[in-house]
């Protein structure tokens, strides 16, 4: 018997779920890493193949979720969150989202799990235990997203998304121990 439909990645589905519960669709494209196409809503997530060997959809997926947050509703008419990340004009604003990334994945435990692999991830890496400790405006702004996705429906969403991930976590580190324990066993 072979397979009828490809296999895809539960985590990347959790995620997938969370953004269509917001309204957003996920779209899967060669054409970019991540993208936001105001118009139809859709967030664009690079293929497999278009990506690095550490990148996660389920973290870009993520990533897109708390640009929305932290730049608003009326960032949500603006394609890419009317960001621009070809220059260092808004490197302050991919700050207070990464803010708001480890500060929503912290209480999860999840923080490096669903760490950036992007040219920020050493700036993500040295974020203090408390990433919305500060008065930089990148923190200020963080700190409103923060209260944001507090709301509904983020809030709701959010908290199944983190909680569904946070239990496959679980099992994929304990079939990981399993593995790891049998073959010391069996060696």
């Amino acid at each position: 018997m072979s397979a009828t439909r490809p296999y895809e990645d539960p985590l990347t589905l959790i995620w997938i779920y969370a953004a269509a519960r917001l309204n957003w669709s996920v779209v899967r494209s060669d054409q970019a890493y991540a993208a936001m196409q105001a118009k139809t809503r859709q967030l664009i997530i690079g293929t497999p193949e278009t990506l690095d060997s550490d990148d996660s959809a389920a973290q870009l997926i993520l990533h897109e979720l708390c640009h929305a947050i932290t730049e608003g509703p009326n960032a949500a008419t603006l394609d890419d969150w009317g960001l621009d990340n070809t220059s260092e004009r808004d490197a302050w604003r991919e700050q207070a989202c990464l803010r708001l990334q480890a500060s929503l994945c912290t209480p999860w435990q999840l923080r490096y799990f669903f760490a950036p692999t992007t040219p920020y991830k050493d700036f993500y890496a040295q974020l203090p235990a408390d990433p919305l400790t500060g008065d930089d405006v990148d923190t200020r702004v963080a700190r409103e997203a923060y209260q944001r996705a507090q709301q509904s429906p983020w809030h709701e969403v959010l908290t199944e998304a983190f909680t569904r991930s946070r239990q496959l976590v679980d099992v994929i580190q304990t079939a990981a121990v399993y593995r790891h324990t049998r073959w010391k066993l069996d060696s």
